[in-house]
This record gives C-alpha cells, structure tokens and sequence, in this order.
C-alpha cells in the first residue's frame, strides 16, 4: 500500500513501486457535502453544480503518480442504504482508501462523520473491518 514518511515540518506520502497500479476510493459522507463535486473536479478539472442524488456512482480515471501511470477506481457513495452508518457493509466495499466528507459549513454533516468513524473504529475492534490510520 502506501508508506508514510516523516519530514522535518510534514507528513509525506509514497507509493510504492510496482504495489498499486490500481487504486481503488471510496467517498463516504453525509448528503451534500461535496463527494460528487469532489470527484468530478478531480477527474474533468470542472465545476458542475447538478448532480444525480440517491444513487452511488462509480468512475476511473488515470493519473500519472511517481511517473507510473495509477488507474482510480472510485465509489462516490450517495444511496440511503450506503450512507446509513448502521447498515454499510464493509465487506461488499474492497477499497485502498476511504475519503470521510463533511461541510465545514453543517455541523450535522461533522457529526454524521464522527459516527461513522466510531462505528469503524467498533467493528475494527470486532474484527470486521481492517484499516490503517495514515495522517
């Protein structure tokens, strides 16, 4: 996976070779907190201010990374079932990465996020769900 290398000031990221050629993201958060804005910008390098709600969605795209070219596969999560923290299955969810949203504008969508995050962390303890802290 990724490794995390302390710097004088920051924390830096590196892949490592040959070990992702595919990373797979999942977006979780709230409603209307972004995730949708958040992948298309990535991905088109555009604003777009509709989106289609009520339904996950999937995207690729390509980027080159440490000059190898990474293929992301990212789940932009929006259906009930996915945003009902009870009811995630963790299992049906094979992913690298998790992306937590929240506004900065909408305390709910930040309590909805610190649930959630207390959910993982109990089913880490459980051993349902395994994850590594990267800061």
């Amino acid at each position: 996976m990724a490794s995390s290398v302390t710097g004088t000031s920051k924390n830096v990221l590196r892949r490592k070779k040959s070990s992702l050629s595919e990373i797979r993201v999942t977006l979780l958060g709230d409603r209307d907190v972004g995730k949708s804005a958040l992948v298309v910008r990535f991905i088109t390098k555009r604003y777009i201010v509709d989106y289609d709600k009520g339904s996950d969605s999937k995207y690729k795209h390509e980027l080159i990374v440490d000059a190898d070219t990474v293929l992301f596969e990212i789940l932009d999560s929006s259906s009930p079932i996915t945003l009902n923290i009870k009811r995630f299955d963790f299992a049906s969810h094979v992913t690298d990465l998790f992306l937590v949203l929240y506004s900065i504008t909408d305390r709910q969508s930040y309590l909805y996020v610190r649930n959630f995050l207390k959910h993982l962390v109990m089913l880490k303890g459980k051993g349902v769900a395994r994850f590594n802290r990267v800061s």
